[in-house]
């Protein structure tokens, strides 16, 4: 009965103590003063770490401090990943001096490794030719290269191939294609301004590539094009547009088009405002008593009469609108009319259609001069 008495007595008295040490011990771990914090002069010693409550301080213990076994005690109190992240990536630099560095190195290591977890290998891309991306037509593919890691000379390829496909996107208008057809041409249009806003201020700081200046001009040329303001006038090459009309009607015997009218380019920018204004959920050549001879008038161009092709494509690039106007037998007829002489046109950035097929209303307007 008395050990028994004594046995107890013993444990009363103890825990207590031991309790006490243990809230000691803790509060010693705070309040220790330790120097070297944010810096890579580090001084405070191994075994002052161990008792260091000071988080800042074992961060910089674990990434500055000269001696790896310092370091190793620091690494065994901290969590945070980031921060070991760094300090293996600084450990996996460092060129041991002491004997007891180099042991200590792996054993550091293998430390971070039980509580990061394994570094993840990278892979190395397979080294691909100017010539193989010359005949790609993914988009994402493209995408990828260019943010990869392949030569210099091999992403400005893909910057390259990425401004050829640009032109011919399908899926030219809704009733051209579904709904999966239009969603993958959005997202490669998605991707396509990705890699132009990127790649624009890279290749400008380019001393002299050939053909900067070129590659650079159409670059920002899509980059208007694709990022335009709802219900603003967007970039199309008037240029090519002329060109493939012209090329049209000498296919078919006519006088070209003698070229554009700043009066016709207003009328069918006004025409294409209109449609986004009104939200409009169908294409019109009439409302409300305007036709389109009555806006060319209104324009200011005195003429005997006046035609209107219209379009609503999910972009307004040229060769597009074109194709658009040229599957469509009132459309080709109306650039085919030997009367014209003249050609106005606008493309306004429009996102108001349902089913979001419809980004862009484009208006071309073709007159030629009152006869006297």
């Amino acid at each position: 009965m008395k050990k028994v008495v004594s046995i107890v007595l013993a444990v009363v008295l103890c825990v207590p103590t031991i309790l006490l040490a243990d809230g000691m011990d803790r509060i010693r771990r705070v309040n220790t003063p330790c120097r070297g914090v944010d810096s890579e002069d580090v001084k405070v010693s191994r075994s002052a770490i161990t008792m260091c409550g000071n988080l800042a301080v074992l961060e910089a213990t674990a990434l500055y401090h000269p001696d790896l076994g310092t370091r190793f005690h620091a690494v065994k109190r901290l969590k945070d990943k980031n921060i070991l992240e760094k300090v293996r990536a600084l450990v996996e630099k460092i060129k041991p001096k002491t004997a007891f560095d180099k042991k200590m190195k792996p054993h550091l290591l293998k430390l971070l490794e039980q509580k990061i977890g394994k570094k993840k290998a990278v892979k190395k891309e397979a080294p691909i030719s100017v010539a193989d991306i010359r005949k790609m037509t993914d988009i994402g593919q493209l995408s990828k290269i260019f943010n990869g890691s392949q030569s210099f000379e091999v992403r400005l390829a893909a910057v390259k191939r990425v401004v050829d496909i640009f032109s011919f996107i399908d899926c030219v208008a809704p009733d051209k294609c579904d709904a999966t057809e239009a969603e993958k041409s959005r997202e490669n249009l998605e991707k396509i301004r990705a890699v132009v806003i990127k790649a624009i201020p890279l290749i400008e700081k380019l001393k002299a590539i050939e053909g900067k200046e070129e590659l650079l001009a159409e670059l920002r040329k899509m980059e208007v094009q694709l990022s335009p303001e709802p219900g603003e006038e967007a970039y199309i090459d008037r240029e090519l547009l002329l060109e493939e009309v012209n090329k049209l009607r000498a296919e078919n015997n006519l006088d070209p088009i003698e070229g554009y009218d700043e009066r016709l380019d207003a009328a069918a920018l006004g025409w294409a405002k209109m449609h986004f204004e009104k939200q409009l959920p169908a294409l019109t050549h009439k409302r409300k008593g305007s036709t389109p001879k009555k806006r060319v008038l209104a324009s200011g161009f005195q003429t005997d009469g006046a035609g209107e092709n219209l379009a609503r494509p999910i972009m307004s690039n040229a060769r597009v609108v074109f194709t658009d106007w040229l599957s469509s037998e009132s459309h080709r007829e109306n650039m085919l009319d030997g009367d014209w002489t003249k050609m106005g046109v606008a493309c306004v950035y429009a996102p108001y259609a349902k089913g979001g097929l419809t980004e862009y209303v484009c208006a071309q307007v073709f007159a030629m001069p009152e006869t006297e």
